[in-house]
């Protein structure tokens, strides 16, 4: 059907036990030419091994901030040393392109997210910023526009310059920065709408 690229993601994939197993199957479908995870980083340190085993060709870890408190705020779990951990170890092996997905949902400076923009300049990842869909428990939460996020990380960092290359096969579109490694992202459902573009067929359990 010309399905090529396989996302595995959740909820939290990695809390499956046969999870890595998965991606080695999926790996080895004729046609199949990559296979990436979503995981919210917290089992990644100890399944970083067998994922890295079974082919895995990308990992996209949800982190809404790197600051303990907002985290503990934001997930109601003190697990950030964990995803830290997994973090740093996916960085270290450098086998894989590594992907940091946050979504403002305090603004920009209560939710410190100009330190978790700095990850891309410190490292070889991409940063991108979701835009909140003001939909369900969406409502409750502060909503930042691209544009005004965008306005604040070229205020601390410097211009931003479009990539005219693709970094992935989905809405983002990414920005190169002065001195990052790696790259901005922005995927704005909400300010830029994509819906009439989507490419995505969600598998369901």
């Amino acid at each position: 059907l010309g399905i090529r690229h396989i996302k595995v993601t959740g909820g939290e994939p990695l809390v499956r036990r046969d999870c890595c197993q998965l991606v080695k199957m999926l790996k080895s479908i004729p046609g199949i030419e990559k296979v990436t995870i979503t995981t919210n980083g917290v089992l990644l340190d100890r399944c970083l091994a067998p994922l890295l085993e079974a082919g895995i060709d990308g990992i996209n870890i949800s982190l809404d901030t790197l600051d303990a408190s907002v985290y503990r705020q934001l997930t109601r779990r003190d697990e950030i040393e964990a995803v830290r951990r997994g973090l740093w170890t996916a960085i270290q092996k450098g086998r894989m392109q590594i992907k940091i997905n946050c979504v403002p949902v305090l603004g920009i400076e209560e939710q410190k997210l100009l330190e978790v923009a700095e990850l891309a300049k410190n490292h070889n990842v991409h940063v991108r910023f979701i835009e909140m869909m003001p939909i369900g428990m969406g409502t409750q939460f502060a909503f930042v526009k691209e544009d005004a996020l965008k306005h604040a990380l070229e205020e601390a960092f410097g211009t931003f310059t479009p990539c005219g290359d693709v970094a992935g096969n989905g809405p983002c579109h990414y920005f190169a920065v002065p001195g990052f490694q790696g790259r901005i992202g922005f995927i704005s459902a909400v300010s830029h709408k994509f819906c009439s573009e989507c490419n995505r067929i969600r598998l369901t359990s």
